[in-house]
């Protein structure tokens, strides 16, 4: 079974993942995308086992079981949690492309740069373990143009999307009545055109770096995939390469890092129409998703590469000057990482600190004392109501 405990494992699963939806519907749809993608390399990792059986048979296979028992998933949280659905309301109204707020560089690095540099720390630590993966007879290597395939569609596909809504909304009255809506044109100006240009034309750097660390991120995961359609020759290998746990561990954190990058690269072209009418909502929603799978990630990756466990071995890795970047490029954004993270916990002190006057004057853990004391009207309408009402 892909599940640990058999069915009572599922069933757990299935409980857990559903009560996404009346918990954080907004979280729903990508962790059951994450329970897919691990699903898809347990089973890939477990048909790997039948020596007889063609890549394309193990492919359809597994393709065909993680279909069915994802789509059971889905199936199964909507009929448990049905009564939930039965009155439950949304504010979506459909998906807007992202004309005018690209997100400045400097602003994402404050929210995520501790998270960046873990990405690349994740990155240089992942390559270095293929390196040593792919020193085993038969390990199949990758060609580099398939890191091309990946960036055109995680950059170039995002870039054609937005020229062509832009395209389409100055030049259809459906179009021209939403761009009136979320932004109305300054007196004596006829075209919006010019203002999305220039706004993408000086913003775009946030999705290019978001875009091109997805690139490295499939491509990665790709070549993972491919290791894992050779067993290790030996147990030995197996105990020397960390194959069993270790390269398991390192594609799910992989995962991670992609459902993560994939959470804030959304809004940087569409965005949930909803009462806000921007993609203020969306930004929020996402991002908070994607702190929590970051922080998981960066988390693992620093411990990982400054405790050195699981480290790839010195004697099996490769050396080159590649390799040697890839090192020092590993321990440094593993560094500045913690760095920031230390950085950031100087936040909570001080606004402590700073809340409570320096914890000075009076102090009280009494609301009902508060409100009386700093809002006495607010205080008098509460004592109306307790005399007035049942």
């Amino acid at each position: 079974s892909a599940f640990p405990l058999g069915g009572i494992g599922a069933l757990i699963v299935l409980i857990a993942v559903g009560s996404l939806i009346f918990l954080n519907t907004w979280d729903f749809p990508f962790y059951w995308l994450l329970l897919g993608l691990s699903l898809l390399i347990v089973i890939w990792r477990n048909l790997g086992q039948i020596t007889t059986l063609k890549q394309s048979t193990r492919w359809q296979q597994t393709a065909t079981i993680v279909v069915i028992t994802m789509a059971a998933v889905a199936i199964g949280a909507w009929l448990l949690y049905y009564p939930y659905l039965l009155t439950a309301q949304s504010q979506a109204g459909g998906i807007v492309p992202n004309l005018f707020n690209p997100t400045r560089l400097p602003q994402f690095l404050l929210m995520f740069g501790f998270a960046i540099m873990g990405l690349i720390a994740l990155l240089g630590y992942s390559w270095q373990r293929l390196k040593v993966l792919e020193t085993r007879p038969s390990a199949p290597q990758t060609p580099i143009g398939v890191l091309g395939i990946f960036g055109a569609l995680t950059i170039g596909f995002p870039v054609i999307f937005l020229v062509m809504s832009a395209l389409l909304a100055v030049n259809t009255p459906r179009g021209r009545q939403l761009l009136t809506g979320n932004m109305p044109l300054p007196e004596g100006t006829t075209s919006y055109l010019p203002f999305i240009v220039e706004r993408w034309g000086t913003n775009f750097w946030t999705l290019l770096l978001l875009g091109s660390l997805l690139t490295v991120i499939l491509w990665l995961i790709w070549r993972y995939l491919q290791q894992l359609s050779v067993p290790a020759q030996s147990k030995h290998d197996n105990e020397q390469q960390g194959w069993d746990g270790g390269t398991l561990t390192d594609l799910f954190v992989l995962l991670l890092a992609l459902i993560g990058l994939l959470l804030v690269y959304a809004p940087e072209f569409v965005y949930l129409r909803d009462n806000f009418g921007t993609r203020m909502n969306t930004v929020f929603k996402f991002y908070y998703q994607a702190w929590l799978l970051f922080g998981l990630a960066t988390a693992y990756t620093v411990t990982t590469v400054v405790g050195r466990r699981s480290s790839p071995s010195a004697a099996d890795a490769p050396s080159s000057n590649i390799a040697q970047v890839a090192r020092v490029g590993t321990f440094v954004g593993a560094l500045l990482s913690v760095t920031l993270v230390g950085l950031g916990l100087f936040y909570p002190v001080m606004a402590i600190y700073s809340k409570t006057g320096g914890f000075g004057g009076e102090a009280t853990f009494n609301t009902v004392a508060y409100v009386a004391q700093y809002s006495p009207a607010e205080w008098a309408a509460i004592e109306w109501v307790r005399a007035n009402t049942p």
